[in-house]
């Protein structure tokens, strides 16, 4: 059969001159301005991440926070106390995955992290675990009982509960009632924490979860214990509030 006028093949390529048919697409760059945007969206259809994907995507997270220079704001001494300290750690969501990397291996080694168990949750929980963290799946949505025993036990052992109070699924910076009603519950009081950097990328997530950008400067700010004994929403106004004074989003 014919070519029909006007197409030709050379050499089993399109011809110059010729269109281009639809398949014939310009491959895009694997690294752009966010390296973690494409390595996300190759993620997108896969149900659960492999092993190896996990080791290297905290490889070279632990790779960036060679080059990170780190200050501590902690005027409680909770970071380098020795002795285990039942307490619940607030922090945004945007933040979770790089502030592990600044604390020390014991202090992560008494510690569990509370990890939604959506799929976007089970990529963050296989990272986090190569850092040392314990972590716990379940949210107010699915698996929320489990894991609410399951945080009582850690604080009843003198452990300490990390919480991303605005997650799973925001809005951003507007802590969810749990941490309050947990830390009532148990007696314990919440630490705001906030992992400050004004130089990074920033993702397009809801959360706009944040990636430190190499050689920066980074600040881990400890706020002061709250101490709450009503869960209403007076304590979930404190909560933010405690959280916002340590939050610094200036960028540069």
């Amino acid at each position: 059969m014919g070519m029909p006028a006007g197409e030709s093949v050379r050499d089993g390529g399109v011809c110059a001159g010729s269109p281009k048919p639809e398949y014939f697409v310009k491959p895009r760059n694997f690294m752009s301005k966010n390296p973690f945007r494409r390595l996300r969206s190759m993620l997108r259809n896969v149900h659960t991440v492999p092993a190896v994907a996990a080791w290297l995507v905290a490889f070279f997270m632990k790779m960036l926070r060679a080059t990170y220079r780190i200050s501590y704001d902690d005027p409680y001494h909770f970071i380098d106390s020795s002795q285990p300290w039942p307490v619940i750690v607030a922090l945004w969501h945007n933040r979770i995955l790089f502030t592990a990397s600044c604390f020390p291996k014991e202090q992560l080694r008494r510690s569990g992290v509370l990890i939604s168990a959506s799929r976007d949750g089970e990529y963050a929980a296989r990272i986090v675990r190569h850092f040392g963290l314990n972590v716990l799946r379940g949210s107010s949505s699915r698996g929320g009982f489990r894991a609410l025993r399951s945080l009582m036990g850690y604080l009843r052992e003198g452990k300490t509960v990390v919480l991303a109070v605005d997650g799973p699924r925001g809005p951003r910076y507007v802590p969810q009632q749990g941490a309050v009603a947990l830390a009532v519950r148990c007696s314990v009081p919440i630490l705001p924490i906030s992992l400050n950097a004004p130089s990074r990328w920033n993702t397009r997530s809801w959360d706009r979860t944040q990636i430190p950008k190499p050689f920066t400067r980074m600040t881990v700010k400890v706020g002061k214990p709250l101490y709450l004994t009503e869960d209403n929403e007076e304590s979930r106004a404190a909560v933010e509030k405690a959280l916002a004074a340590v939050t610094d989003d200036t960028e540069r």
